[in-house]
């Protein structure tokens, strides 16, 4: 794409948090700019080095690339539109990541000294600059334990930390406050020196592990935006864990409410609203800006899906133009193309004990073994002891196998024994959580009983959540799945890896959006292609109408 200059602005005035300054200052700010070029696969800037410009993603696709244990990790994918070397804005200026070109990619170049007079002119985008590069830190520092593949990464926070800190001082004060109890019980007489000793050491030791359990519960809270979903991430250590995500097209309005301290200091409650509820990020920092750049996100997340069906339509009509029959044709697999199935490989573990099984596009869960452990160990166990009981009475010799009624009630026991572990077998195995590529299917069957079957499609989805409870949840990575499927919960109870069957939802998710959006986009452009094909066809046939227009014309 030729860059000029008008092409330059309007993508200055689409990326944040260069669109909230005044079209004067974006126009002087434009004539100061440099586009440049990289082949697929170069360097734009190496990590370590200072940091010189920052930069815009004009055109292609890039990675952010990070050295851990001398190989070079990546960390995030960016798109047109994106903004980085935000190291520019850190108190270092040194470049804490790499970034590769995957595309031949122009990028808008900002040095230092334009941006810095740039910022003299707006000082009120101070803040907002100030904002780009805390949660830029923050997501250098987390983005380690997180893979979203081709997702671009566009923020991510955590609680702020006067929350932490409320709750540190509060529970210091009452451990001070039970210490001096203590030493005046001491000055007293009422417990003697060493009881007082062991005491304090007892309520040191106690805020120390509390203090430092609210650390790391404070530090694996994490509110992320992609550019597909917002994600409210929360761990407590030894305890729980919980993942919600809502998807960026159906988020319907942001609000915020703070405190009192919460205005004081800048954080509060964030709402993301959906048709059916509701998701909340607890004490955000800086949560009117988060705030702003969510729905800045939301709104280009929404452009550019309206920029890809113009691109669409505008290759279909070539096409159409061309060849009616092969634009046809290549249209259809075009609305099949990128929805490769999201199915994620089967470990070892889930194929042995039958806890996840995939049918083409189609995937199979069951709850997690324990809980096949559980309902068959009783009958199991019975089952054993009998067959080990007749094993030892044929052994010994026993006169009681003599008996035909006593041996026949050993082998009736041992079939019921049986039959009863076989039983709670198929009634674990029979209990399934279905995922096609069009809806969700619950079964829950009885041997020789009914069965309860429910359905919901996908395209009703409006939130994704999971959850691992307590110490066996997360020492044997189980837990349950709940979506919310329009004003109905649906629920993946005690099943295997949670994480992993609410990635695959997401997936078909988006999937199944992009199918429907496409196919709904291919209907549109045939009907406008039928009005365009019979207007030619009427023009053709009257063209004293078309004369008579054009005068009308011109006459208006």
């Amino acid at each position: 794409m030729i860059v000029n200059r008008d092409n330059l602005l309007k993508m200055l005035r689409s990326v944040y948090p260069f669109n909230r300054a005044e079209p004067e200052q974006l126009s002087i700010l434009a004539d100061k700019t440099e586009v440049v070029f990289f082949k697929s696969g170069d360097m734009v800037y190496m990590e370590g080095a200072n940091a010189k410009y920052l930069y815009i993603l004009f055109e292609g696709e890039v990675e952010v690339l990070k050295e851990e244990h001398q190989t070079l990790t990546k960390k995030n994918h960016l798109y047109p539109g994106d903004l980085l070397g935000e190291d520019i804005l850190t108190r270092r200026q040194l470049r804490q990541t790499s970034v590769r070109a995957l595309d031949d990619t122009l990028l808008i170049r900002i040095s230092m000294p334009v941006l810095a007079r740039f910022l003299q002119g707006n000082t009120e985008l101070r803040a907002d600059f100030q904002f780009v590069a805390e949660y830029y830190e923050l997501m250098i520092k987390r983005n380690s334990r997180l893979d979203f593949g081709p997702e671009a990464v566009y923020y991510i926070g955590q609680p702020h930390r006067l929350y932490l800190v409320t709750k540190i001082v509060l529970l210091l004060l009452l451990t001070l406050l039970v210490g001096g109890g203590i030493y005046l019980l001491q000055s007293s007489g009422l417990i003697a020196a060493g009881t007082a000793r062991w005491l304090t050491a007892a309520i040191a030791l106690v805020y120390t592990l509390w203090f430092w359990w609210n650390f790391l519960e404070w530090s694996n809270d994490l509110y992320i935006f992609t550019d597909r979903r917002v994600i409210n991430q929360e761990q407590g250590v030894f305890l729980y864990e919980g993942r919600e995500e809502t998807p960026m097209d159906m988020i319907v309005s942001l609000s915020s409410r703070a405190s009192f301290l919460g205005r004081q200091y800048g954080f509060g409650d964030l709402f993301i609203k959906t048709f059916t509820g509701s998701l909340r990020l607890k004490n955000v920092p800086h949560v009117d800006q988060t705030r702003a750049y969510l729905d800045y996100l939301i709104e280009k997340s929404r452009t550019s899906k309206r920029r890809e069906e113009k691109r669409g339509f505008a290759e279909y009509l070539n096409k159409r133009m061309g060849d009616a029959d092969e634009g046809v044709f290549d249209m259809n697999e075009k609305t099949h193309s990128g929805t490769e199935s999201p199915i994620q490989s089967t470990s070892f573990l889930q194929r042995l004990l039958g806890l996840k099984h995939t049918r083409g596009d189609t995937v199979i869960y069951r709850t997690h073994w324990l809980f096949l452990f559980r309902k068959t160990i009783f009958p199991f166990f019975i089952l054993t002891s009998l067959i080990l009981l007749l094993v030892y009475m044929t052994s010994i010799g026993s006169r009681l196998l003599d008996s035909q009624f006593i041996f026949s009630l050993m082998i009736l026991l041992v079939i019921a024994a049986l039959m009863w572990w076989l039983y709670q077998y198929l009634d674990w195995r029979n209990d399934q959580y279905i995922i096609t590529p069009d809806q969700l299917i619950d079964v829950y069957r009885k041997p020789l009983g009914t069965e309860d079957r429910r359905t919901a499609p996908l395209e009703n989805i409006q939130s994704i959540r999971y959850q691992r409870v307590g110490i066996p949840g997360l020492l044997f990575n189980f837990g349950t799945v709940f979506v919310k499927v329009g004003n109905e919960d649906f629920t993946f109870d005690n099943v295997y890896h949670p994480l992993e069957i609410q990635q695959t939802l997401f997936a078909y998710l988006e999937r199944a959006d992009l199918i429907e959006k496409r196919a709904n986009l291919v209907e549109q452009q045939r009907q406008m292609l039928d009005w365009m094909d019979t207007y030619q066809q009427f023009s053709r046939e009257h063209p004293e109408g078309e004369r008579q227009a054009d005068k009308y014309d011109k006459s208006e």
